[in-house]
């Protein structure tokens, strides 16, 4: 137990430290794209590195610190029970969404989030769906106070709410990635 919560600890930390870098890459460097000419051959080097592969860093670091704290809190069982038809689901209808453009027009990723399955979606997007997803609902647990006072309302209730902050969420991600090019079409 101890070292599934190191690997928790160190994944979630790690994506912290990715979220941080990729907020003054934004922020800061991007804007001033002459500061990266000024970067030593080191800092040069991790920039490269970033661009490359940042993003997706980011995402798996993020789902696999999820998945472990869902793990040790819930047990392994609910946690692949929520894993398993969140990528699936998120996977299908991403599928769907690049290949037809049903429901929200035509769309696509470009290569900057790693491999993509089917040659259309990033293996990354399925799991970003899943801990935005299961941080959703454990923040509608919280909320309800579902451990503390436990009964079927209550359960019901944070599921329910949990989507609803989900669904939020993920309505500001399209304002957010449309800006850059790198990532969707």
């Amino acid at each position: 137990m101890r070292q599934l919560v190191i690997a928790e600890r160190v994944s979630l930390i790690g994506h912290l430290v990715s979220t941080v870098f990729g907020l003054v890459g934004i922020l800061l460097v991007v804007p001033n794209a002459q500061v990266i000419f000024n970067l030593s051959k080191v800092g040069q080097t991790a920039m490269q590195w970033s661009m490359a592969g940042g993003g997706v860093v980011y995402m798996i670091l993020g789902a696999a610190g999820v998945f472990l704290y869902a793990t040790r809190i819930l047990g392994l069982g609910r946690a692949l029970a929520f894993l398993l038809p969140s990528v699936f689901i998120s996977l299908g209808s991403e599928l769907l969404g690049t290949s037809t453009g049903f429901p929200f027009g035509h769309y696509s990723y470009l290569s900057g989030l790693g491999y993509k399955i089917a040659g259309l979606v990033p293996f990354t997007i399925p799991l970003s769906w899943f801990y935005l997803g299961f941080v959703s609902y454990l923040l509608a647990r919280a909320g309800l106070e579902v451990d503390k006072k436990p009964n079927l309302w209550r359960h019901i209730s944070a599921i329910a709410l949990g989507a609803l902050l989900g669904v939020n969420l993920a309505s500001l991600l399209p304002g957010a990635s449309s800006t850059k090019a790198e990532f969707v079409v």
